[in-house]
């Protein structure tokens, strides 16, 4: 399995597409967590780590990187203060 390399600063696909090794991205499952096992696409991640924090107020035996939902709640929350 492979993931695209995408360009840091716009971060669109680099042309000609690049890919790199699940093996070769040593911090993938740092950052995404182990609450889901569904890793192939980013919204779906996404998507099931939200469900997590707003179902489980408090950790549950599913939730086994609440790192990432902490990490969530904060940058949700940080934004609603930058828009109030």
């Amino acid at each position: 399995a492979t993931t695209l390399i995408l360009d840091d600063s716009t971060y669109e696909p680099l042309e000609p597409l690049q890919y790199l090794a699940y093996e070769e991205a040593e911090n993938f499952f740092h950052q995404i967590g182990q609450n889901t096992y569904y890793i192939i696409h980013p919204e779906e991640i996404l998507a099931d780590n939200f469900a997590l924090w707003m179902m489980n107020k408090t950790p549950s035996k599913r939730v086994t990187s609440p790192n990432v939902l902490s990490r969530m709640a904060d940058i949700i929350s940080t934004a609603a203060k930058d828009r109030s």
